[in-house]
């Protein structure tokens, strides 16, 4: 046998022994795949209601999200469910953000819910100047008087308009004007 007939001879003889380890690794680590898997079905198998005792519920934490699906749900209750309401930008998202931490989770819905029930009179004591919906920007521009109401429970009192102006009244004296 010549030089070359060895080295292919070699060569045989490695891929053999290479794919014989190959083998032996592969079902080494099916083994311990099945072992392992034992292991964590025993682990499982202990009372469950043991670890309740052990670990507290964790509460939710309320965010600008939800504010805005508060807003989206009474939107939806007044118009119907094919209404369809936009997202909030950063700076609405910042200001639902705020509400909530100064006011907390239950005081801040108390306030939508407020705010969404005393809206229609609001705007007809508007005198114009308010239309459309309640907005964030508008409940935080509005953010004391409407949580002052939420709460003491008082319902908001309609105004009345008179027909007259600032410096119109019944005098005897001669009007001057500006």
């Amino acid at each position: 046998m010549n030089g070359r007939m060895k080295l292919l001879a070699l060569r045989k003889r490695a891929a053999e022994a290479s794919e014989q380890s190959k083998k032996a690794i592969s079902r080494k680590r099916k083994k311990r795949a099945e072992r392992e898997a034992a292991r964590e079905r025993d682990a499982f198998k202990l009372d469950p209601d043991a670890y309740r005792d052990r670990e507290p519920e964790r509460t939710r934490v309320v965010n600008s999200s939800d504010v805005w699906q508060w807003f989206e749900a009474h939107l939806k209750e007044r118009h119907g469910d094919t209404f369809v309401v936009d997202g909030w930008t950063i700076p609405q998202k910042t200001l639902a953000k705020k509400l909530l931490k100064a006011y907390g989770e239950e005081l801040v819905k108390k306030a939508v819910d407020y705010l969404f029930s005393i809206w229609d009179d609001m705007v007809k004591d508007s005198q114009g100047k308010l239309s459309g919906e309640p907005t964030i920007n508008f409940l935080w521009a509005t953010r004391e008087r409407v949580l002052a109401d939420v709460q003491t429970g008082r319902k908001r009192k309609r105004k009345r308009h008179r027909d007259h102006g600032e410096y119109i009244g019944k005098t005897k004296t001669p009007r001057i004007g500006w």
